[in-house]
């Protein structure tokens, strides 16, 4: 019988504390002009507040009632690169870090409003894969960045990379070294 009371008296309060929670929907509102694409491959919302879209056209800043709109222009040396932009990183100095498709890494500098890319080659001085799937600051400023044949570090302070491949056998062939993932802790194969 005190089983049956504690289940009641479990339901009463559970009920009471469901029927307390507010009652609101939940608004969404469309914008339908300012972005370059509608195919938006990334989001984040930088320390600022504002909002950040990667799409397949370049990157965009909207402030909550318009868009800014970084593309490609080849006339340019500042300007972004002109592939899918697959991931944006806001450093710890407020920067941005965008992971694209094709056209490596690319750094925006929010003060210059300038970008720098780093593209791909095989020496310390350049990035080891065009696709990068990635970025993510360690606690030291070091930059890990996932990209499509394994992981590469980069220290600001010297400006080099370093390239690691992982070997990933199953059933004594490898699959992939492709990295998709990262986190300060853990690595995502």
């Amino acid at each position: 019988m005190m089983k049956y009371f504690i289940c009641l008296l479990y339901i009463l309060v559970l009920n009471q504390w469901i029927q307390a929670q507010p009652n609101e929907k939940i608004k969404f509102h469309r914008i339908n002009s300012g972005i370059s694409s509608n195919w938006v491959l990334s989001i984040l919302q930088d320390r600022q507040g504002f909002m950040w879209f990667g799409t397949e056209s370049g990157l965009n800043k909207y402030d909550g009632y318009s868009f800014i709109n970084y593309e490609y222009n080849s006339l340019n040396p500042n300007s972004i690169g002109k592939s899918n932009i697959l991931n944006i990183y806001e450093d710890k100095s407020g920067n941005l870090w965008i992971s694209t498709d094709g056209d490596g890494l690319t750094y925006f500098n929010r003060k210059t409003e300038k970008f720098k890319i780093y593209r791909q080659g095989s020496d310390n001085q350049q990035i080891s894969s065009d696709v990068v799937k990635m970025v993510q600051e360690d606690e030291q400023g070091i930059f890990w960045i996932a990209v499509k044949e394994g992981l590469n570090s980069f220290d600001p302070k010297t400006g080099k990379f370093q390239h690691y491949i992982f070997k990933n056998y199953q059933d004594g062939v490898i699959q992939s070294n492709a990295i998709l993932a990262i986190n300060e802790r853990y690595i995502w194969m």
